[in-house]
């Protein structure tokens, strides 16, 4: 028998839908353990990547033996963006508090006023608003400036799955927009965003279609998950 698995991640549980290949469903939401919890607070995406890869094997135990996993679709919902040094280690290990929130908003009204926010949204596609990667990542340039030069990634939580899973750094461009550094008709990242929070475009994903992004699990993933090397993974 054939089954997919669709997985959703929220700041407080999985939930996961087995199907199988004649279109049965199995529907259970999985919460988070205490310390799992505190883990996810502190913005440990290797713990996540930990959790989704032990609840996989289990799901899959569970399963008739000989059975086959042709699909794991994964997506999620928590808002967290990353800055990591080069050993994929977090420079900021947990969510701003109500002061840093505020100076979020100082940012975004200061670029509304000289009209840069009008600039960016007209290139990105989006509203701009403090929960917008770009207001992050102008915060950390200006109040974590000692930490600047260690930052060699800035990824969501999304992306950092995928480069556990996959071994490659990716996003579609419809995401790439979501983080208001993106320029959607030159289908890049848009250098004045990047010249505004000082920073270069190797510390984020590489950019490419829906189609060339990676859905093959490498080869210790599939290994640690008992899945085989067809299992595709999208995003």
């Amino acid at each position: 028998m054939k089954y997919k698995f669709d997985l959703i991640i929220t700041g407080s549980s999985v939930h996961i839908t087995t199907i199988d290949e004649n279109g049965n469903q199995n529907v259970r939401n999985l919460q988070y353990s205490d310390e799992t919890q505190q883990k996810m607070q502190k913005l440990d995406a290797s713990q996540l990547v930990v959790l989704l890869e032990k609840t996989i094997k289990e799901l899959i135990d569970e399963l008739p033996k000989r059975s086959e996993i042709t699909e794991i679709k994964l997506r999620e919902s928590l808002d967290a963006w990353l800055f990591m040094d080069a050993d994929g280690t977090m420079l900021l290990n947990q969510y701003l508090n109500v002061t840093e929130l505020d100076k979020l908003q100082g940012y975004l009204k200061a670029l509304k006023l000289n009209g840069v926010i009008d600039q960016l949204e007209a290139k990105s596609g989006v509203m701009i608003s403090t929960e917008t990667p770009l207001i992050f990542a102008l915060w950390f340039k200006n109040e974590q400036r000692h930490l600047l030069s260690h930052l060699k990634y800035l990824s969501s939580m999304h992306e950092y799955i995928h480069f556990a899973w996959t071994g490659k750094n990716q996003i579609t461009p419809h995401l790439a927009a979501r983080t208001g550094m993106f320029d959607l008709e030159h289908n890049t990242w848009n250098p004045q965003a990047l010249a505004l929070v000082e920073m270069s475009e190797d510390i984020l994903p590489e950019v490419v279609t829906d189609d060339q992004i990676v859905t093959n699990l490498l080869p210790e993933v599939i290994e640690r998950l008992g899945v085989s090397k067809h299992t595709q993974v999208h995003w």
